[in-house]
């Protein structure tokens, strides 16, 4: 049993397209990653500061210090020099100062990329189009495609923020469409995707040329004239008559007779109706028959009639080059249709007269048709995109990411001639092959998409085109019909333009009138024709061209190979080796040489130590800035955020210590500060002016010079005090203080009889004023105080497409602080949405979230029910209860697993699990980075649910009510769990000792949510874990063993978020358990951090910012300008060897003088791989040494080695084996070689301390064939080679023997060993399993499966004693077997038992066996109702006082008496899980799981799958089912867990989480969350 799950997520861009999706005003980009993950972005100006650094020539004093606005940007792209990083020195622990170097700064403006919602989608997108239709005339839809046969049409839902699905249209069943769709691998499968420019309809071209029509609906059709049943398609039926109609599919033999094997359909431009250019081959050809058989591809224009559903040919052309592979529709004033093939450029006017240009030699022998000769330029156009740019040039970007302009020489509305220039650019700014295309004419901006490289978004120029006064009418007509056909653009919905002129009549019956006014007709035509005369004298015009790169998509992707190793610790290594990862992922980056290298991936947030100190017994420290009240009168402006932190406060248990940190680490004597007692809390009030310390009974204030002005009680008994407070009074011990919250001017005090206090300071007294109490009445378990805008509150104006809202890029209001306090009564809210009010979040015993005005405490907003997490809260407009009169929340009301209902709403612990809902922390903080920071709402249950919403006012009218009724909205976007559920069972004495009041004090003290600001450039939260939170967690020591196979029960977390991103728990690896953490910025570390850990460590660290934050993991990408194919690590000498290559000139000769005389007689020689072999220090990621392969040879393979020198002494030692290929054409035989070379230490050169490895080559073995694959089998080494496979002894002499072979099928793709057993992949016939023996040396077949799969990757997944092969195919599925001799269906063995299938939607190239992390078992205490204590006491026959019938004191009883110690836990079953890397840039996992894990999380998995709401209407279940062509073995079959799935199980609300586990079973909550946990948990030991 495996679970499969996508680690991070997909990079590599497939498909995009530009819609006015969530506003009229503003585009959006919806970018499609791994043909599987959906993505929406905004865009947003940027202004960044570039700086230079001048530093003293004394290098080792210092570290460079660089500008923090510009490092957060250039981390998000991933492009940093590895060895910027620069390690820092040593810092002396009562001294952190060090030089400061001066820096210059630019400003610089550039459009950015901000992220708005991304979705996993449970279906494999083939395209996507933007359309719009009547039912609203101003967004647009989008549509998308999938492999499945299936389209799904999208909008925005304002009213939820976020996707909705209007429709799904599926054709799968349509007569012999399953077939045509299922049977054939996806990625034959040509499916394309369409939408007319005039938005009447949708195309979809599936299977086998079948096409479907969805037409839509326009404001002016008649509805009757659309009749007849659609096909396949359901919806939202109130929308349906809104959007479109019935939709239709016919063969592409319908269109017209002769159409066969569709290459590619694009909708024309201009014309009345919707017409379609199809490109086809009615008889296929290929190169080796173009002697015989060439130009056999046409093309067909065809005019569509939606109503009788019927067409009509325009015209036809045929004999057109046999390699044509795209075709583009082209706006005017160019119109028709460009075609591209690998040697050539054809463009088809809508006239049928066609031109084209040869762009290389073979143009002319591969096709008769008429070109302009061009071969000069030699150019390669396969995996070519074109795109309109403007005026008469198009862009064409080529496979390996150069750009060229395409002239059209325009003679009125005809094209006489094509012009092709390269465009020699200083900077390469596009990676590799454009896989998509997205061109914002009205912005000029281009987003280019790619699948080997990122996704930039580009902006051009052409010199001229913005001047003013210019006395050239050329260059004036250029601005004006830019102008022109700007504003045009910005009319029309396809952001295209449509001619203004026709030569007659015949043409204007034909395309249709053009809609524009008359005065914009003349403006542009005149402006058209007058570029045309200048661009026909102007042969230089490609040459004004400047394009710039704005943004980039970062992408890992094609990942051919992975290696995991060892972090390399700088700096001070042992300061930093403690907090530092332990292990990373290495992958091998394919691709163009220019994008090829590597992508080093972490699992956490690795922390670069400044200083550290052991401070014993430290609870918790607070850092503070001051300003003193002189600073404040005199006028000067000095913002409080900029300074530096003049104190630091540390707290002990019974005593506290004050340093002076602004320039010199020193303890502070001789003020007023009292050091008495505990410190709960410290922050600075009153712009710095005012420092309040708050302890356990009283808040003191103090001066900027510690001088304490005022004292204040934390609790104050009202006049009015009812009787619950009377009861704590009569319990000798008053309210104690749970949780606090500082703003600018204010203080909040949440006490632990749920009333709350509130500490307003005065700007002229600089003191606190008298406390302002809330409703009596209410019990609040948590709150915070904020700062919002005002259009959050209900009660004012709210704009139109709020949506869209302008976005506050400073942090005035980030954490409830403000630029001044609002002490006056105000009963409205002013209709300035750009200002803010200052605020108090509360949450309420019984799950109600209110929001207080803070100068009057008035309630302006509550919602009800909050504590089960909903996805979204949202204020019905109807409600208007009282906030006295609560009715009981879902988690008070909901009824456990075992049918027992849940206590009172006070108490609020699900009776069956244990588990405690009611929220007990709120904190509204920003999250982002320097391109886009936004205010998030946490809120945090006591069993460790952390829920993280995204506030928004939806448009007025969204969702059939208005924003001035109901006020912002919370959408969740991310739910973290603490803590697992699998901690020791708390013994019912520790629970029924001690006084219960101050049990609870103890337990709701603590504060595990952490807001820290421009943390090396990013807004963050970190999520503490080293507090005990309650009686139930884990010891500090809880005797589990330690090692990679152990979950640690807890783990402190980093909530972060960039442009690019939402936000994301990552771990962090600062050493044990963080009890504490504060913001730290002095002179030396600018905006870092201070923590104490578990062990009584305190460090000052600031974040690594050399490392991407996009993605799941934090990674790099490291270039090395080759094309990359493997690795593999070192471990002894912890180095990594990759294999790479570059072009070279192919030659067909062995001997260098037949070469060079075959290469100097070559015209537009072919090219081939010369490979080499490159050692790398993982220390600066640098090669320090590299051996060059002979000419047409590359490895193909490198493997890291343990190899047997000795027969007698069994020595090993570690080597890298290297398998190689020789490629000499078809017409020559293959040969290959085997390297073993080792990696030997050296004297490093001067200033060159990395270069101490070499590489030194051992043995260069020659063998028949290439050599394909490599692997390790006790001691040997085993290779591949052809057809066989061979294992080789190395000796002591270092000579290589051969000991044993075996004959394979076709070709061995992979090879894994795991002891003396071998599994054999090959590229058409399945996998081998094989064993191997030494005495006597044989290999000898157990058993193989019998099917066709086409092997890319395999490997050994490992349960207890329980053996599974997964292995990965080219159809993006991964297959599990088992070898059972046992089960009559193996034949004894001899046949592989296949389990499952699972469709994975990504090209997995290399697969490596880890260990999987476990969480400990602890035995298992049946569930059982809490017993009050004196009930208990009775129910042992012990009286109230603690005394036994007899008299005598129960030792059990004492209040001495240890405290029974926790069960110890179990060491749980060794398991090993499979890394893979894939061509989308991600990395994924199939997990072993126990029997019973299975079971619970296949019942979740169906609940997840049928009740869950799926974007895009896809079925989860279909996604990932088995192929119609399965062939498995029966009943005994059983699915692949999809992990992805059941990890959006914590997005669910509480109540449906409880709904879903009942149906696991009685009490199954628990342990769901457990295995899911683990799961999550699985790689902690990196």
């Amino acid at each position: 049993m495996q679970v499969y799950r996508d680690i991070t997520q997909p990079t590599a861009i497939t498909h995009c397209v530009s819609a006015n999706l969530i506003s009229p005003d503003q585009p959006n980009l919806v970018v499609v990653k791994g043909s599987s993950l959906l993505q929406i972005f905004t865009f947003v100006s940027h202004e960044s500061q570039s700086s230079s650094t001048v530093i003293d020539d004394d290098d080792d004093a210092a570290p460079s210090t660089r500008d923090h606005s510009s490092a957060a940007s250039a981390s998000a792209n991933g492009q940093q020099s590895a060895a910027a990083d620069g390690d820092q020195q040593d810092q002396t622990d009562d001294n952190f100062l060090a030089d400061i170097g001066l820096e210059q700064s630019l400003t610089t403006y550039h459009t950015k990329l901000v992220l708005v919602a991304e979705y996993a989608l449970s279906g494999f997108v083939t395209g996507i189009v933007r359309v719009r239709t009547a039912a609203d005339p101003r967004l647009d839809y989008v549509l998308l495609s999938f492999a499945s046969a299936k389209m799904s049409l999208l909008s925005w839902d304002h009213a939820r923020h976020t996707i909705a699905t209007v429709s799904l249209h599926y054709y799968e069943n349509q007569s012999g469409v399953f077939s045509a769709t299922f049977n054939t691998d996806v990625a034959d499968s040509a499916a394309l995707l369409r939408a007319d420019p005039g938005n009447f309809c949708a195309c979809f071209k599936f299977g086998s040329d079948m096409f479907a029509f969805l037409p839509f609906r326009k404001e002016d059709d008649d509805l009757e004239l659309f009749t007849g049943a659609g096909v396949g398609s359901s919806g939202k039926n109130g929308e349906i008559s809104r959007v479109f109609y019935p939709s239709f599919v016919v063969p592409a033999s319908m269109l017209s007779d002769d159409i066969e094997n569709v290459i590619d359909a694009v909708f024309l431009y201009e014309y009345r109706e919707p017409t379609l250019a199809i490109l086809y081959q009615p008889k296929r050809t290929w190169t080796g028959l173009i002697h015989e058989t060439k130009d056999t591809t046409a093309l067909i224009v065809v005019a569509l009639d939606l109503q009788q559903r019927a067409s009509t040919a325009i015209l036809s052309i045929s004999k057109l080059p046999y390699d044509l592979v795209s075709a583009t529709a082209l706006p005017a004033p160019i119109g028709g249709t460009l075609l591209l093939g690998a040697n050539e450029i054809v463009h088809v006017d809508p006239a049928g007269r066609a031109v084209s240009i040869a762009v290389n030699p073979f143009a002319a022998q591969t096709s008769e048709f008429d070109f302009i000769d061009q071969s000069d330029l030699e150019l390669r156009l396969e995996g070519s995109k074109a795109v309109y740019l403007q005026d008469n040039l198009v862009l064409l970007i080529l496979g390996t990411g150069d750009l060229c302009l395409l002239r059209f020489m325009l003679e009125g509305r005809s094209v006489e001639r094509l012009e092709l220039h390269r465009l020699d650019l200083a900077d390469k700014l596009v990676g590799g092959a454009a896989s998509c295309l997205e061109i914002f004419w009205h912005k000029k901006r281009l987003f280019v998409g790619c699948a080997a490289a990122d996704g930039v978004l580009l902006s051009w120029r052409k010199s001229g085109d913005t001047r003013r006064g210019s006395s050239s009418a050329a260059a004036e007509a250029t601005e004006d019909a830019s102008s022109a056909l700007e504003a045009e653009a910005s009319n029309d919905n396809s952001n295209l333009v449509k001619s203004k002129e026709y030569d007659d009549v015949e043409d204007e019956d034909l395309y249709g009138e053009s809609s524009s006014s008359g005065a914009a007709n003349s403006t542009a035509a005149a402006a058209l024709a007058s570029l045309d005369e200048a661009a026909a004298t102007d042969s230089e015009s490609h040459k004004k061209f400047s394009f710039l790169v704005h943004d980039r998509l970062v992408n890992h992707g094609p990942l051919l190979d992975v290696a995991i190793g060892s972090v390399e610790v700088r700096g001070n290594v042992s300061q930093n080796a403690e907090v530092s990862s332990k292990l990373e992922v290495v992958g091998a980056r394919g691709g163009l040489p220019r994008s090829g290298g590597l992508s080093v991936f972490r699992r956490s947030l690795t922390p670069r130590v400044s200083a550290r100190f052991a401070f014993p017994d430290c609870k918790a420290l607070f850092t503070v800035k001051t300003k003193s009240r002189d600073t404040l009168t005199s006028g000067v402006d000095s913002a409080i955020g900029d300074q530096v932190d003049k104190y630091m406060i540390i707290s002990r248990a019974d005593e506290s210590v004050v340093y002076d940190i602004s320039e010199r680490f020193e303890e502070v004597r001789g003020t007023e500060f009292d050091p008495r007692g505990a410190t709960l809390g410290v922050g600075s009030i009153l712009d710095g002016t005012r420092i309040v310390q708050l302890c356990a009974t009283e808040i003191r204030v103090y001066d900027s010079d510690l001088k304490m002005v005022q004292m204040l009680p934390v609790y104050m008994p009202p006049e009015d005090e009812d009787e619950t407070s009377a009861d704590w009074s009569a319990s000798g011990a008053d309210p104690g203080l749970v949780a606090y919250s500082f703003s600018q001017n204010a203080v909040l005090l949440l006490l632990d009889n749920g009333a709350a206090n509130l500490l307003i300071g005065g700007e002229q007294s600089l003191e606190l004023n008298e406390e302002h109490r809330f409703e009596q009445g209410i019990e609040f378990s948590a709150g915070c105080l904020a700062s919002v805008p005002k259009s959050f509150l209900p009660g004012t104006k709210a704009t139109k497409f709020e949506v869209s809202r302008k976005r506050k890029r400073t942090t005035d209001i980030i954490y409830g602080t403000s630029t001044a306090a609002n002490n006056s009564a105000r009963d409205d809210v002013d209709d300035d949405e750009d200002s803010t009010v200052d605020v108090a979040i509360m949450v309420t015993r019984q799950g109600e979230l209110q929001i207080y005005r803070i100068s009057d405490l008035k309630l302006m907003y509550s919602i009800k029910n909050c504590d089960v997490l909903p996805q979204l809260i949202e204020r019905p407009p109807e409600s208007s209860e009282h906030p006295s009169s609560r009715r009981p929340s879902m988690a008070g009301r909901r009824r456990s697993s075992m049918g027992v209902t849940a206590s009172a709403a006070n108490d609020r612990v699900n009776s069956a699990s244990g588990k405690e809902y009611h929220i007990v922390e709120v904190l509204y903080a920003s999250l982002g980075d320097s391109v886009m920071r936004q205010n998030h709402l946490f809120l945090r249950t006591a069993d460790g649910d952390v829920a993280i919403y995204e506030p928004f006012v939806p448009p007025s009218g969204s969702g059939g009510s208005s924003a001035l009724s109901v006020g912002v909205r919370f959408l969740k976007v991310q739910n973290i769990k603490v803590a697992s559920s699998s901690q020791p069972p708390a013994s019912e004495d520790a629970e029924q000792s001690g006084d219960a009041a101050a049990a609870r004090r103890n337990q709701l003290r603590v504060s595990v949510l952490f807001p820290l600001v421009n943390q090396s450039g990013y807004d963050t939260v970190f999520i503490a874990d080293g507090v005990t939170r309650d009686n139930n967690s884990a010891p500090a020591s809880s005797g589990v063993p330690a090692g990679p196979d152990i979950v640690p029960p807890t783990e402190s977390l980093f909530v972060v978020k960039t442009a690019r991103s939402l936000p994301k728990a990552i771990p962090f690896a600062g050493g044990p358990g963080v009890k504490f953490i504060n913001p730290f910025h002095s002179i030396t570390v600018d905006y870092g951090f201070i923590y104490v850990s578990r062990n009584d460590m305190v460090r000052v660290c600031k974040l690594q910012d050399e490392y991407s934050l996009d993605g799941a993991w934090p990674a790099k990408k490291i270039t090395m300008d080759e094309e990359i194919h493997a690795i593999a690590y070192h471990s002894d000498q912890r180095m990594y060897v990759a294999s790479v290559s570059k072009e070279t000139q192919f030659s067909s000769k062995e001997q260098e003088e037949e070469r060079l005389a075959e290469l100097e007689d070559a015209d537009f020689p072919a090219s081939v791989d010369q490979g080499s072999l490159k050692l790398i220090s993982p220390r600066s990621w640098i090669t320090v040494d590299s051996y060059d392969f002979a000419p047409n040879e590359t490895a193909l393979v490198v493997r890291a080695v343990n190899l047997q020198l000795s027969e007698s002494s069994r020595a090993r030692r570690k080597f890298i084996a290297v398998g190689t290929g020789v490629f000499y054409g078809e017409d020559q035989p293959s040969k290959g070689f085997v390297y073993i070379f080792e990696i030997i230490e050296v004297v490093p050169e001067p200033g060159k301390p990395e270069h101490n490895h070499k590489l030194k080559l051992i043995v260069k073995e020659d063998v028949r064939g290439v050599v394909s694959t490599l692997c390790e089998i006790n001691g040997h080494l085993l290779s591949a080679q052809g057809q066989k496979v061979m294992v080789r002894a190395l000796r002591e002499d270092m000579s290589f023997l051969p000991v044993a072979f075996m004959d394979m099928n076709m070709y061995v793709s992979d090879a894994k060993s795991i002891k003396n057993m071998i599994l054999l992949g090959d590229i058409m016939k399945s996998v081998w399993f094989v064993g191997f023996s030494e005495d006597p040396y044989k290999m000898q077949l157990f058993g193989k499966d019998l099917r066709h799969v086409e092997v890319v990757a395999s490997d050994f997944v490992i349960s207890g004693d329980l053996l599974h092969f997964v292995i990965a195919d080219a159809n993006r599925k991964i297959h599990i077997l088992q070898y059972d001799p046992d089960d009559p269906r193996s034949l004894s063995g001899q046949r592989l038992i296949a389990k499952s299938e699972f469709f994975t939607g990504h090209n997995i190239e290399a697969f490596t066996i880890i260990p999987q992390a476990q969480l400990p078992i602890y035995p298992t205490i049946a569930p059982s109702t809490t017993i009050p204590p004196a009930s208990a006491a009775t129910a042992k026959g012990e009286a109230a006082d603690g005394s036994t019938e007899n008299g005598e004191s129960d030792p059990a009883s004492n209040d001495l008496q240890p405290t029974p110690a926790p069960p110890t836990p179990q060491q749980p079953q060794q398991q090993q899980m499979c890394l893979g890397v894939t061509q989308s840039g991600n990395l994924v996992s199939v997990h072993p799981v126990s029997e019973m894990t299975y079971r619970r999380l296949v019942v979740v998995q169906q609940q997840m799958a049928e009740k869950y709401e799926h974007v895009a209407g896809l079925n989860p279940r279909m996604y990932r089912s088995l192929s119609a062509n399965a062939e498995l073995s029966g009943s005994a079959t059983r699915v692949v867990l999809d992990g992805n799935l059941l990890l959006r199980f914590p997005r669910l609300p509480l109540n449906r989480q409880i709904e879903i586990s009942e149906r696991a079973g009685k009490g199954a909550e628990a342990m769901i969350w457990n295995h899911l946990f683990e799961l999550e948990k699985s790689l902690s030991y990196m």
